[in-house]
C-alpha cells in the first residue's frame, strides 16, 4: 500500500495529514537517514525509512519570545530513529536554515524544518525503498527576466549498481544513455550557446527522486531524462518518448514499472500520488516538448537509418515528479533487440540521436518563444564555445 498526501498552500493556514487505520504497522518501522537538496527558492528533503509509515505535516508559527522561528514539521509513525542519523542538519542556503530530527515519543520520529520565509509545500511517499518526501517552495514567486543562458537538465538514466536493460550481447543502457547525454551536451553547448548539466557524468547511481532535484535545485528550464527501452520481444524496435501524466495503456504501465523499479502491481498506487501532484507538475508544456522532441529525433535518424515511430505517450515516471519545468522521457531505442543493440554500439548512431534530440530543442524554444527572459533572440543562432 502506498500513502500520498499532497498540499499547496501558505503556511500557518493548517494542519495536512494522513494517518492509516490502527494496526496498520505493527512495528515500528527505523528512519534509516535524511537527505536534502537546496537552492534559493526551493528544497527537497526525503527521509527514507525501512518501511511504511503514516506521516502528517504541520505549522508552528514563529515565536520571538522564546526566539525561535517558523518550523514545519513532519512525523513519522510509528518509526524509530537510527542512532546514525545526526539530530542535526545545516542548510546554508535556500528556504530552510536547518533540519532537526529526534524522537518525539515512544512511536514518533519528528522531522522539523527550521523556516527562513513564508512557503508552499508538497508532501507524498515513495516506495521500494519507501521514503517520505517533502518539497518546499518560495511563496508567491514570480518570474523575472534573467539575463542568463537557456538551461537544459539532461538524465543519463540508470548508472552505478543499476544497469538498466542489458543488451543480448550484455551492452548496458547505462553506458549508452550516458554517451548520448555527453554528445547532446556538447552539441547544446557549442552549437546554441545555452547551458546543458548533466545529473551524473560518470557511472554513478542516483535515486530518482535525487535527479528531479538536481533539476529543479539548478534552475533548469528543460529536463530531458534519456533511457533505452526493452521488452520480452526480441523483435520489439522503435522510439517513443513520454511525458509525465495518468494513463490506462497497459504497455506503458509496465514500462514505467521498469523504469520506476517498482512491481507492476505498485504503478496504480503511484497514479494516486500522481493524481495529487498534477495541479503543480507542467503536463501541457511537457506534452508540447514531448512531441517536438520526439518529431525531431525521428526525422533526423530518417535521413540514414530506418526506424519504427512509437509516438508520444504518457506514463507515471518517478523521474520526472516534481519537476518545475517541462520535462520528458525518452527511450531511444530497444536495446533488448540485437538489430537495434548493435545500432547501439555505432558512435555514429549515437550522435544522430543525439543530433535529433538538439533539433526538437531548437524547435520547442524558439517556437514557444521561450528566450525572451534569457538574452536576445539574435543569440539563438548557433555559435561555438572555447
Amino acid at each position: 500500500m502506498v500513502v500520498c498526501l499532497k498540499k499547496r498552500f501558505l503556511v500557518g493556514i493548517g494542519l495536512l495529514s494522513f494517518l492509516l487505520p490502527t494496526g496498520a504497522f505493527p512495528r515500528p518501522k527505523e528512519v534509516k537517514g535524511i537527505r536534502f537538496w537546496a537552492s534559493p527558492d526551493y528544497v527537497r528533503v526525503v527521509a527514507d525509512l525501512e518501511g511504511e509509515v503514516s506521516y502528517r505535516a504541520n505549522f508552528l508559527r514563529r515565536d520571538p519570545k522564546v526566539g525561535k522561528s517558523a518550523r514545519l514539521f513532519v512525523d513519522l509513525s510509528p518509526a524509530r530513529l537510527s542512532s546514525r542519523v545526526p539530530p542535526s542538519l545545516s542548510v546554508k542556503k535556500g528556504l530552510i536554515y536547518r533540519i532537526r530530527v529526534g524522537q518525539h515519543d515512544a512511536d514518533t520520529v519528528r522531522v522539523v524544518l527550521d523556516l527562513r520565509e513564508e512557503v508552499s509545500f508538497d508532501l507524498f511517499s515513495l516506495t521500494h525503498p519507501f521514503r517520505v518526501v517533502v518539497d518546499l517552495y518560495r511563496s508567491g514567486k514570480v518570474r523575472t527576466a534573467r539575463r542568463r543562458p537557456f538551461r537544459v537538465i539532461i538524465d543519463p538514466g540508470h548508472g552505478g549498481h543499476d544497469p538498466g536493460a542489458i543488451g543480448p550481447t550484455g551492452l548496458k543502457e547505462k553506458t549508452v544513455v550516458l554517451k548520448i547525454a555527453k554528445k547532446l551536451a556538447t552539441k547544446i553547448r557549442r552549437e546554441l550557446g545555452w547551458e546543458a548539466i548533466l545529473t551524473r557524468r560518470d557511472d554513478r547511481y542516483l535515486s530518482l527522486e535525487e535527479r528531479t532535484a538536481i533539476a529543479n535545485v539548478k534552475r533548469g528550464d528543460i529536463f530531458l531524462s534519456i533511457h533505452t527501452n526493452a521488452s520480452r520481444s526480441r523483435l520489439a524496435r522503435g522510439i517513443e518518448t513520454y511525458f509525465l501524466n495518468f494513463t490506462t495503456d497497459k504497455y506503458a504501465l509496465r514500462l514505467a514499472a521498469r523504469e520506476n523499479n517498482l512491481p507492476p502491481e505498485r504503478i496504480s498506487a503511484l497514479q494516486l500520488i500522481l493524481y495529487d501532484l498534477m495541479l503543480s507538475a507542467k503536463v501541457d508544456e511537457s506534452s508540447r516538448l514531448a512531441h517536438y522532441l520526439h518529431r525531431g529525433l525521428i526525422q533526423t535518424l530518417r535521413r540514414r537509418y530506418r526506424v519504427r515511430d512509437l509516438g508520444v505517450k504518457q506514463a507515471p515516471f518517478l523521474v520526472l515528479i516534481g519537476a518545475k519545468m517541462p520535462s520528458v522521457l525518452v527511450e531511444v531505442s530497444f536495446i533488448s533487440n540485437p538489430w537495434e543493440e548493435r545500432r547501439l554500439r555505432d558512435d555514429r548512431y549515437l550522435s544522430s540521436i543525439a543530433r535529433g534530440l538538439l533539433q526538437g530543442l531548437k524547435s520547442y524554444v524558439k517556437r514557444r518563444r521561450m528566450l525572451a527572459d534569457f538574452y536576445p533572440p539574435s543569440h539563438f543562432s548557433a555559435r561555438s564555445s572555447n
